[in-house]
């Protein structure tokens, strides 16, 4: 199952106890983030970001909304007016970055 001639390989052990509701909100955001429960643990322990799977989706959602208004104002020949709805967007993009 695991290549322990991998310098990758997970091959320590650390047991930990939760609280039944401790324990149900890990799960639910090791869910939302697509990761399962001790790979999500771990992530968060060593400091790396967790983005939630619905974040994503948003993230990518508004960066296709934006091109759509880019397109949007090409085709009118800059007689459509974007600015404040793109500084949205990237106020809205930098909001889920954090």
């Amino acid at each position: 199952m695991f290549d322990l001639g991998d310098p990758n390989a997970l091959v320590a052990r650390a047991n930990l106890r939760f609280t039944r509701a401790e324990h149900d909100r890990l799960k639910e955001e090791a869910d939302m983030a697509g990761m399962g429960l001790s790979e999500f643990i771990r992530s968060h322990m060593l400091g790396k970001r967790v983005v939630a799977n619905t974040d994503k989706e948003t993230i990518r959602e508004l960066r296709r909304i934006g091109g759509l208004l880019k397109h949007l104002h090409n085709e009118s020949a800059g007689n459509i007016k974007i600015a404040s709805a793109m500084g949205e967007l990237e106020a809205a993009l930098r909001a889920l970055a954090k």
